[in-house]
């Protein structure tokens, strides 16, 4: 798999990491400038209620007034030919001549209230606009304030970390998860050694960078077995090892009694050979053993056929269970042996500096175990003899599953003793893998585990702990209705009864005179009369009133109780490991429990990530986030909604 990359200093720049944490930056405080929203002013229209007022009174005045201006020109016109004109004009003056003075007035002060409407609505404009532009001042001052303050940190292994160990993600977590060695190639100057066994060119993005930066090789076995000799530099009894433990891929239930038959061959075979020792003189010196040498081959010389030939008895090689182990052991080196000559300088597994890959691939099962355990012994066998510089070194296996638990707690005691990292790259954490978990001074990083009991044993590894969780919930609901009520009947009788004796008497008296003649005669008249009325009365009132009263009362209740119960459940649930993205993963550092103090980490190793900003140099632990520098602005001055 390929990854996509730019050149940028930012890839190489700082220490080892294996990806980086994100951890949101704080949030820098929000200014009071986005809620002081300049609003327009409130201009006061202006109060011509008085003037409309009289105006209105004198409008109801003004028909009869100019009738009256009419008729008095018109009369004192007639009789003073001319003067009432004069007299009409001063009379309309007086009285229309106030109205339109008030018309005048209220027409100023209209005026006056529309420019200070203008006015305050360009001075409203203006400061609208100012707000905007400050606005996005501070918009882009915070955006600045946010790129200064880092939000991704490395994750890289603590120092008294002697080997790495990789569960999952196989397919497209470790190209990413291998680029980042580029720091140690590159920046750090140490050698570093790729044995890719997973048959998916995991390790081609980390040449890529390392190209054009630090020395850079690689190749495939057994394609270019010709171009590498696994078997160079190691003495006979190393590449008897190699051989023979190799053989073990080959044998599906390895008989301890084939295997020291193997290891006896192989010791008589690489001790007839001269100089350095590869797989075509082996698979030429078993040739010569089992009686099918060719005469053109060239790969030894005459001494060493002439001691092999000596050998043959003392082997037995011409019985039967000897000659089947000789034919077995050919057609494994042929497997090793390419079609041309061995190179005159052959690539060194272990180089002074930069990076080597050594890669398997090949569709046979067999074949392709047999090839990564001799790239696998050859490894180890290096190491134990330590024909390299001294120095830090960084050895990495991919796939290493099928490799064993024995060979590879070895691999993890001899690299301790040579002073070589390791980082393992297993593909799947069931079986073998599981004793090698947590073993030793190693860091854990587990990527996306799909299948459940990978994922549970990964959860159970990452550990377990104590926390309070709600168990159970209960709600009690009560409601209690009252309802009461009473009818009350109410009779009323009232008797009236009164009785009046009226009595009066009236007496008249009068007189009268005529004068009908000189003599004249008088009368007098005199009356009486007496009156007497008696009144009775007599009511009666029955009244009859009802009164019904209803009351009624309604309570509720409601009790809500929640009960914690403390349980001891995983740190992290396999199916958050199951649902991992590609290149994010879990870091686990120390061998105690993660709820009891193991160090967990979540990251990613997406390489694109170094070309973002806010990406620190350094961990978590040793950043100081920096005091954001911002020129908070203000709003202009009586223009706040709250100042107008």
């Amino acid at each position: 798999m390929a990854i996509e990359t730019t050149v940028d200093d930012r890839l190489y720049s700082g220490h080892h990491r294996w990806g980086w944490q994100y951890v949101p930056p704080p949030e820098i405080p929000p200014s009071d400038l986005f809620d002081q929203r300049p609003v327009a002013e409130d201009v006061s229209p202006p109060d011509t209620s008085k003037y409309v007022q009289k105006n209105a009174a004198a409008r109801k005045k003004l028909l009869k007034r100019l009738l009256i201006v009419i008729v008095v020109a018109v009369v004192l016109g007639a009789v003073t030919h001319g003067g009432g004109v004069i007299v009409a004009l001063l009379l309309a003056a007086c009285w229309f001549g106030p109205t339109i003075n008030r018309s005048r007035k209220i027409k100023n002060l209209e005026r006056q209230h529309q420019d200070a409407v203008a006015a305050a609505e360009t001075r409203h404009r203006r400061a609208l606009d100012e707000w905007e532009k400050a606005k996005q001042d501070e918009l882009q001052a915070k955006a600045q304030a946010e790129d200064a303050v880092a939000a991704w940190f490395p994750i890289a292994s603590p120092p008294e970390v002697d080997r790495v160990d990789v569960f999952g993600g196989a397919a497209r977590g470790w190209p990413h998860l291998l680029a980042h060695l580029v720091t140690y190639v590159v920046t750090g100057g140490v050698p570093t050694t790729v044995l890719d066994f997973s048959q998916r060119d995991v390790a081609a993005p980390l040449m890529d960078l390392t190209k054009g930066r630090g020395p850079v090789d690689g190749v495939q076995i057994p394609r270019d077995v010709d171009r590498f000799n696994l078997l160079a530099d190691l003495s006979p009894d190393d590449v008897t090892e190699v051989v023979t433990e190799s053989l073990r891929a080959l044998r599906q239930s390895p008989d301890p009694m084939l295997l020291a038959q193997d290891r006896r061959v192989l010791k008589q075979l690489t001790g007839a050979l001269d100089g350095s020792i590869s797989p075509r003189k082996l698979l030429a010196g078993v040739r010569v053993l089992a009686g099918s040498a060719t005469p053109e081959s060239d790969a030894l010389s005459p001494g060493e056929v002439t001691t092999l030939i000596r050998a043959i008895d003392q082997l037995g090689a011409n019985t039967d269970p000897v000659r089947g182990q000789l034919s077995f052991l050919q057609e494994a080196l042929e497997m090793l042996v390419g079609a041309t000559e061995d190179g005159e300088s052959p690539l060194s597994m272990f180089s002074d500096a930069g990076l080597v890959v050594v890669a398997s691939a090949d569709p046979g099962r067999l074949r392709k175990d047999f090839v990564d355990r001799i790239i696998f012994q050859s490894a180890l066998q290096r190491l134990k003899a330590g024909n390299f510089p001294p120095g830090d070194r960084i050895l990495v296996i991919t796939s290493a599953d099928a490799v064993g638990t024995e060979g590879l707690e070895e691999l993890d005691r001899v690299a301790v003793q040579r002073g070589v990292k390791l980082v393992l790259l297993f593909e799947h954490l069931r079986g073998e893998s599981l004793n090698i978990i947590g073993t030793g001074q190693s860091a854990t990083v587990l990527m996306r585990l799909g299948n459940a009991n990978e994922a549970n044993a990964a959860a159970e590894y990452i550990g377990r702990g104590h926390n309070f969780v709600l168990s159970s919930l209960s709600v009690q609901v009560g409601i209690t209705n009252t309802n009461g009520g009473g009818t009350t009947t109410g009779r009323t009788d009232t008797s009236t009864t009164s009785d009046s004796t009226t009595t009066g008497r009236t007496t008249t008296q009068g007189s009268s005179y005529s004068n009908r003649d000189r003599f004249g005669s008088a009368a007098q008249s005199s009356s009486s009369a007496d009156t007497s009325s008696r009144t009775q009365s007599y009511s009666k009132a029955i009244a009859d009133s009802s009164q019904e009263m209803t009351n009624w009362s309604r309570a509720e209740s409601k009790n809500d109780t929640e009960t914690q119960q403390r349980v001891y459940e995983y740190s992290v649930e396999p199916t958050v490991i199951q649902t991992l993205p590609d290149t994010a993963f879990i870091f686990v550092s120390g061998a105690e429990a993660g709820a009891s103090g193991r160090p967990l980490l979540g990251g990613d190793c997406n390489s694109a990530i170094a070309l973002q900003r806010g990406v620190s140099d350094v961990p978590y632990e040793l950043y100081s986030y920096p005091a954001p520098s911002m020129n908070r602005q203000i709003a202009p001055q009586g223009l706040a909604a709250d100042q107008v």
